[in-house]
């Protein structure tokens, strides 16, 4: 029941057997420049672009389909040069690596539906300007938004699981919830300069 999908540019192997669990039908799409997964439960899983010098990508039109991805794979856009994201706000998930080492990256990341942050999602997002971490967010990974000095509110009261480094050198934070919170991992606000208190702590 393995089903992976390979982006043959890089030779990087992304298992989406979540996903087609979900849906027993699904179609694959590949173009000249970008490759994407529909599923039959109205879900879209965005593969990735062979060119890894784009600087900009619209989410809610993958493939100039006018269609929204609801998922993206692993290291989707990891160290890409990437300046603007778009359509971030239909992601419920965001996966290991995905934005990883995208320095360039300054538009607005708007993760208002998303409820689990993989492990080093934005790790090194400097210039982002990530929004919506909200009362939807079940679970932040370690180091999801490590260095990440423009974020500066994660108002997460549903989170029960905060990672190792998960906000460290955040230097803008400054507004933080924390009330469903079981696990805080080590570090995981080291170094959040303008952050006077954690908010409601469990």
């Amino acid at each position: 029941d393995n089903i992976e999908y390979v982006n043959k540019s890089t030779n990087d192997k992304s298992i989406l057997i979540d996903e087609v669990h979900l849906s027993k039908t699904f179609t694959t799409h590949i173009t000249d420049n970008e490759w994407y997964v529909e599923l039959s439960n109205n879900r879209l899983v965005f593969g990735g672009c062979i060119d890894k010098n784009i600087d900009s990508y619209d989410l809610s039109n993958v493939a100039g389909t006018n269609k929204q991805a609801t998922s993206i794979t692993r290291r989707i856009f990891k160290s890409a040069s990437l300046t603007s994201i778009s359509g971030t706000e239909y992601l419920d998930f965001i996966p290991l690596l995905a934005f990883y080492s995208c320095g360039s990256l300054s538009s607005t990341v708007d993760l208002s539906n998303s409820r689990f942050i993989g492990k080093c999602a934005f790790e090194s997002c400097t210039h982002a300007k990530i929004t919506g971490l909200s009362s939807k967010i079940e679970r932040v990974g370690n180091t999801a938004f490590k260095n990440c000095y423009e974020l500066v509110s994660a108002n997460i009261p549903n989170a029960t699981n905060i990672g190792y480094e998960a906000f460290y050198w955040c230097n803008k934070l400054a507004s933080v919830d924390l009330s469903s919170a079981v696990t805080i991992e080590y570090m995981a606000f080291r170094g959040c300069s303008s952050l006077p208190r954690v908010l409601n702590l469990p």
